[in-house]
């Protein structure tokens, strides 16, 4: 599934990197992490827009492209692409309960400018919670489970019902068209020094540009792999002691798949 993503952007010259966790096993295991279960990919925000305006047309049918710009929609606030053939078979669940993906995030400028970067971020996070709050009101139906867990405390059950009220008034637009007015929010078309990823989940510090790019190339299981231009020193920016593995009970136990046949 990378190789295929990673094919695709080299024919339509798309700078696309790995990321994250994606780079640790790349360097410190020249494959997976082996308890971790997914791959990050990164690439520059003209890139990434590029590669959401040309992957439904030109990768495989069967990996699914879901994202605010896509017609899938969105899944999460960034890209994921999921492998349609594919499913994730838990090792303590004993069923299979999710599919393959990529999750695909963009590399945005960092704004030098103090005050309007603080600006953005803040009407970003209100955006933001349009759109959580949104989905919540148009899936209070279907999603019983949120509902059921929210409901067990007083306090759960205060909190779902002041986010379902939030959700009504911003109704009267998707939670994809909330979520890409979102994303188009935080794009800065100015050439930085320094690039972050534009997450409220994740280390949003701004990292030199020249760290990240251009490109190096690296070993993935036995496959070459883009990586970003410094690995080691993006990995120190990420985990810090980066060669240190972790003791045993902070990994996360890797979960494992299966090919569907074709129908």
């Amino acid at each position: 599934m990378l190789l295929t993503i990673q094919d695709f952007c080299k024919s339509h010259n798309i700078t696309m990197m790995l990321g994250y966790g994606s780079v640790l096993g790349a360097v410190r295991h020249r494959g997976f992490v082996p308890w971790d279960d997914d791959v990050d990919i990164l690439m520059p925000r003209k890139d990434y827009m590029r590669f959401l305006s040309l992957c439904e047309s030109g990768l495989p049918r069967h990996l699914k492209v879901y994202s605010p710009y896509t017609s899938l929609g969105p899944e999460v606030r960034y890209t994921k692409i999921i492998d349609d053939e594919t499913r994730i078979i838990s090792p303590v669940g004993g069923g299979s309960y999710n599919k393959v993906c990529v999750d695909v995030f963009p590399l945005e400028n960092y704004d030098e400018r103090w005050l309007r970067r603080k600006l953005k971020w803040a009407v970003y996070m209100i955006l933001s919670t349009a759109a959580t709050t949104c989905r919540l009101w148009y899936d209070r139906k279907r999603d019983t489970d949120y509902k059921f867990t929210m409901k067990l405390t007083r306090q759960g059950t205060f909190e779902y019902y002041i986010r379902l009220g939030v959700g009504f008034c911003f109704s009267f637009l998707s939670y994809k068209r909330w979520l890409k007015i979102a994303d188009k929010w935080l794009i800065c078309n100015k050439e930085t020094k320094q690039v972050y990823i534009p997450s409220i989940f994740i280390n949003t510090n701004p990292i030199d540009k020249d760290v990240m790019m251009p490109v190096s190339v690296g070993q993935f299981n036995g496959r070459e792999v883009f990586l970003p231009n410094k690995p080691e020193q993006y990995l120190e920016f990420s985990y810090g002691d980066w060669r240190q593995l972790p003791p045993e009970e902070k990994r996360r136990q890797h979960l494992f798949f299966r090919k569907q046949q074709s129908s």
